[in-house]
């Protein structure tokens, strides 16, 4: 008899890229004949979420825990509940993690412990680790559709450039991206605007260019393959992650050095461009499929965790990307508390403000107390951060 993979299994959310890849690999591993239990995190709305997601894990079945053998494969990400890793533990089946983004960097995490596989999403989740996991959901419609469209370059109108400020950290911007700003025209999104995957390809195909301060965000990956230049302008994660990303022609788009960007938005202006093939973001999905099919079948050494030491470099790989202090989303608003000041900052970035200075400032004290907040979990304060959140957030957004 084969061994049964038990999946960990957060609530499907078509934002999160994470979230989708559990949700679209099982699909991929179920059409190829694994057997799949899964282990829902909130086993109350478990049929809602599980009919929210791809069709064929409509039928699968559930688990309020693993309640596997040692020859089975419990498959987790790293936000896992204590208690599903727990009794995965105590009745000794072998553990995957299937790592999607630094352990303990946007929130709670677990950590493995020697004798389970480790297996790290990308070069951002584990820079150096020997073998990458990367895995691109099927496009949805939306981006399917804007990548059979070729974009013709322009002889007229202003340049226009997307900001995005996701989790990130509303920044200052250097001197020479301003001046672009401000002769610009500035589209904003939002992790709430636009409010469809239809309209949010089209206001991307219709820029020059997209500044970024969320490097976390899928949107970089999106706007890349579309041919838009994109600047970082929040960096957290050091160069390396970028140079051998699996997914290699994001470098060719993606950058933090503002004259690159710049040229490269004129160029993206005038010139006609034609987005990437699909088989570009698709070509890594096939060897992590048939890594994590012959993990359940066979165990493998090659991701194996031996010792206490490899695990220590896990933790310091977080707490460097804390101190770079780029993202500070807070946990009732899934963004930096200045963003409650996002009409400000695009005054600022549009060259309409009466102090940069003063509008700058107002955004580190709202990062900082905003960050505390969350930090002590204060339950009333958050719930009105809440509600301001949704008001100012629909007055900032165009109608």
């Amino acid at each position: 008899m084969s061994p049964t993979l038990y999946l960990d299994l957060p609530p499907y959310s078509h934002k999160s890229n994470g979230i989708r890849c559990l949700y679209e690999l099982a699909e991929e591993l179920i059409s190829q004949g694994t057997e799949i239990i899964a282990v829902p995190r909130q086993p109350d709305q478990v049929r809602d979420a599980i009919q929210e997601g791809p069709p064929a894990m409509a039928a699968l079945p559930t688990s309020p825990t693993p309640l596997g053998n040692p020859a089975d494969l419990f498959l987790c990400a790293e936000t896992v509940p204590l208690p599903m890793l727990q009794a995965a533990r105590q009745r000794g089946m072998r553990i995957a993690w299937w790592q999607l983004a630094p352990f303990g960097l946007l929130g709670k995490t677990q950590y493995p412990q020697p004798g389970e596989y480790l297996l790290p999403f990308s070069s951002y989740t584990q820079p150096d680790a020997e073998q990458h996991y990367f895995y691109q959901p099927p496009l949805d419609p939306a981006w399917a559709t804007a990548l059979q469209s070729p974009r013709p370059g322009r002889t007229h109108g202003p340049l226009k450039i997307a900001i995005y400020p996701g989790k990130g950290r509303l920044r200052r911007l250097p001197a020479s991206l301003l001046a672009l700003t401000r002769s610009s025209e500035v589209l904003l999104i939002t992790r709430s605007f636009p409010k469809t995957r239809e309209e949010l390809f089209a206001v991307l195909a219709d820029c020059d260019g997209l500044i970024n301060f969320d490097e976390l965000s899928q949107l970089s990956l999106e706007a890349a393959s579309l041919q838009i230049p994109v600047f970082l302008a929040n960096r957290l994660f050091p160069n390396r992650c970028l140079d051998t990303f699996s997914v290699q022609r994001l470098q060719e788009a993606v950058t933090d050095n503002p004259e690159r960007f710049i040229h490269q938005v004129h160029q993206r202006h005038s010139t006609a461009s034609t987005p990437w093939p699909q088989a570009n973001l698709l070509a890594g999905n096939q060897a992590t499929v048939f890594a994590i099919k012959e993990l359940i079948v066979h165990p493998t050494p090659q991701s194996l965790i031996r010792n206490q030491a490899q695990i220590q470099p896990l933790k310091a790989y977080t707490q460097q990307l804390k101190q770079r202090r780029a993202i500070y989303a807070n946990v009732n608003m899934a963004e930096s508390g200045g963003t409650l000041a996002l009409n400000d900052y695009l005054n600022y970035v549009k060259g309409t403000s009466n102090n940069d200075e003063r509008i700058l400032l107002k955004i580190r004290i709202l990062d900082t107390t905003f960050k505390l907040i969350s930090k002590f979990r204060l339950t009333k304060i958050s719930e009105v951060i809440r509600r301001l959140n949704r008001q100012l957030r629909h007055q900032s957004e165009p109608s």
